[in-house]
Order: structure tokens, then sequence, then C-alpha cells
């Protein structure tokens, strides 16, 4: 597994930014010194080696800030795949990052998690836990509906705090 040391001797940095870039060693490699990394994965991360081994952006973006490789998931908040700012990434429980995720194309009421009930004239909130969908009960508006949901979704933002279970 790679080390701290050994990324900090291969790219550096920006928090603020999430931008890595390349340390050239050796009159070889000149070429790509100072270089901003932007080759990215078939689902849109940025990837780079370090040695022999490719690296997630994301993920070196953690251990870089941290010391330590993330354990388990590590999400996007604003779900933009290759914005590595630290202030954009989380820890997250399986549920929390799948949640974490745009609306649907087959979604017609604008927001995720909501649907309007024709028989009975109401919106209903749901949400997905455990691979089930959760009923969070029907309301008369749309936007009592989505502050149902929302306020679920802090509740389980809440519980993905450290320690996550491993």
């Amino acid at each position: 597994m790679l080390t701290i040391d050994e990324l900090k001797h291969a790219v550096t940095y920006n928090p603020e930014t999430g931008v890595f870039r390349r340390i050239a060693h050796g009159k070889l490699y000149a070429w790509r010194d100072g270089k901003e990394i932007t080759t990215t994965d078939s689902h849109g991360y940025i990837v780079f080696k370090v040695g022999r081994q490719m690296v997630k952006a994301h993920r070196a973006a953690w251990l870089y800030v941290t010391g330590e490789w993330p354990a388990g998931y590590l999400d996007h908040i604003n779900r933009v795949r290759n914005d590595n700012r630290f202030c954009n990434l989380r820890l997250a429980t399986p549920v929390l990052n799948s949640q974490n995720r745009k609306r649907s194309k087959a979604n017609t009421s604008g927001v995720t998690g909501v649907s309007f009930i024709q028989c009975e004239g109401k919106w209903r909130a749901s949400i997905g836990i455990g691979g089930k969908a959760v009923s969070l009960g029907h309301y008369h508006t749309r936007e009592e509906a989505a502050a149902a949901r929302a306020a679920k979704m802090a509740e389980l933002i809440a519980l993905a705090q450290w320690p996550l279970p491993s």
C-alpha cells in the first residue's frame, strides 16, 4: 500500500483547490514537473500512478491531509467526481454514499425521494435504507414531503460520523 512519504515524493496537493501536481525527478521527466494531473478513469475520477500503483486522487487527498488511508467509503459531498478539494470529501457509510446521488431521470417531482400519489392527491416521501424503500409518510404539499426527506437525510448523515463500522 502506498505510504504518505511515497505520495509526497511523487506529487503535491493543494487542499483548497483539490489540484494534484507532479514532481519530476531527473532530466528524463523534467517536462512534467509541476504539471496538473487531470487524467480520469471511466467513472470520472481523477487517477494517477505513483511508481506502479494506480491511485484515485480523492483517496490520495485524504492520505495527503490526514496521513491515513480512508477507512471504507469516501464521498464527494457535491457529487462532482473530479472535485478533490478536501472540504468536499467526507468519510461515509455505504448507505450515506449511495444516498448522495443525483435525482433520477424518471423523477417528475423535482425532488429526490418525493412522488405524487394521484389516487390520494398527496405527496409521498421515501428513502432507501438497507436496500429497502422506507416510506416517510404522505403530505399535502411537495414542500412538506421534501422537508421530511431532508430531515431523515440529516439524521442519516449524523449517524454516519466516526467511528464508522468496519
